[in-house]
Parts: structure tokens; C-alpha cells; sequence
């Protein structure tokens, strides 16, 4: 050590420099006062901005895991969403599928009402009505319940309870297949 610094000592009080035999008048002692008032507030003023800059890097983190889990929790959302729409659909047309492939009743009445409500939905007519096998006798025998110039006709590709009616300008497929993706398609956009 330093002769120099041999006889500095810190003295008990804070911020108090002594050397023996130096005495410093007050207005030095009251200039180093204010510098270490002002660093005292330099050093607290960088300590509050390094803090404030902790917090919001950690508000920010905060933010983005948040963030993250609201996107995963949206995401689980819309599969589980998405699965139950498909269980619904599947059900509904199962459903369907069981209605539509019934039987249908007594002498085609079934078929015919369809074939009514399809030609009163389309513009015009003639109508031509293809029924299969199971249904032609049983319609023709209803006839008089269809539109005016409607012509009735054997399609061997037709199951029991389908029908295609075809007009000018349009056409409406009553198989049990188009009837099923109606459902399908209703139900899957009630469920959206």
C-alpha cells in the first residue's frame, strides 16, 4: 500500500472521506454532498429503469406463454369441435340411412309424395319421372296426383322408394345417395 493512502480512513459516518490533518471546509464538503446526491440518483434512476426493463421483458414472456396457450387451447377447441360435427353427421346420416332405406309404403305412396314436392319446387314442365321396378306400378296407379304432362318411366337402376324427375331446364335426383348427402350436407352446416 501507498504511503499516501496509508493514513486515509473511512470514517464511521457514511460518504465521510477523513485524512489526518486535512480538514476540508464546508463548501467542499457540501459540493461532494450534492455529486454524491447525484450519483445516488444516477445509480437509482438506472437501478428503476433496469428494473422496469426486468419487468416488462418478463410481462412480454408472461404474454407470449399465454398467448401460446390460448392458441392450444383454441386448437383443441376446434378439433374436439371438429369431432363431434363428424360423430354428429355420422349419426345423422346413419339415421338417414336407416329411414331412407326402408321399405317403402303401400303401393309407392312414399315415392310419389317426393315426386309431388319436387315437381311443385322446380319452374317448369313437362316433367319426365323415372322410377325403378319396385315403384312404377304403384305410382302410375297415383298419377293423377303428379302435375299435368308429367310422363312416368322405368329405370332399372332405381331401387325401391328413388326417383329422378327431370324437367327442361333442371333436375331433381331422389335416390337415396343424393337424399343422404342433403342430410349430410344440412346437418353438417347447422353444426358450423
Amino acid at each position: 500500500m501507498s504511503r499516501r493512502l496509508a493514513g486515509v480512513a473511512i470514517a464511521d459516518t457514511p460518504h465521510r472521506l477523513e485524512v489526518p490533518g486535512l480538514v476540508l471546509d464546508e463548501r467542499v464538503h457540501a459540493l461532494l454532498a450534492e455529486r454524491e446526491a447525484a450519483a445516488e440518483a444516477r445509480g437509482r434512476e438506472a437501478g428503476r429503469q433496469e428494473a422496469a426493463a426486468a419487468a416488462a421483458a418478463a410481462a412480454e414472456r408472461v404474454a407470449a406463454a399465454v398467448a401460446h396457450a390460448l392458441q392450444d387451447a383454441r386448437q383443441a377447441w376446434e378439433r374436439l369441435d371438429l369431432e363431434r360435427r363428424d360423430a354428429t353427421v355420422d349419426v345423422a346420416r346413419r339415421l338417414a340411412t336407416a329411414v331412407l332405406a326402408r321399405e317403402p309404403g303401400p303401393e309407392g305412396r312414399v315415392v310419389l309424395d317426393r315426386v309431388v314436392a319436387a315437381t311443385a319446387a322446380l319452374d317448369h314442365g313437362p316433367f319426365r319421372v323415372l322410377l325403378g321396378p319396385a315403384d312404377h306400378a304403384g305410382v302410375s296407379r297415383h298419377a293423377d296426383a303428379l302435375p299435368a304432362g308429367c310422363e312416368l318411366a322405368l329405370d332399372e337402376s332405381l331401387c325401391a322408394g328413388e326417383a329422378r324427375v327431370i324437367g327442361p331446364w333442371s333436375r331433381v335426383d331422389l335416390t337415396a345417395e343424393a337424399l343422404l348427402d342433403l342430410a349430410a350436407e344440412a346437418i353438417a352446416e347447422a353444426t358450423t
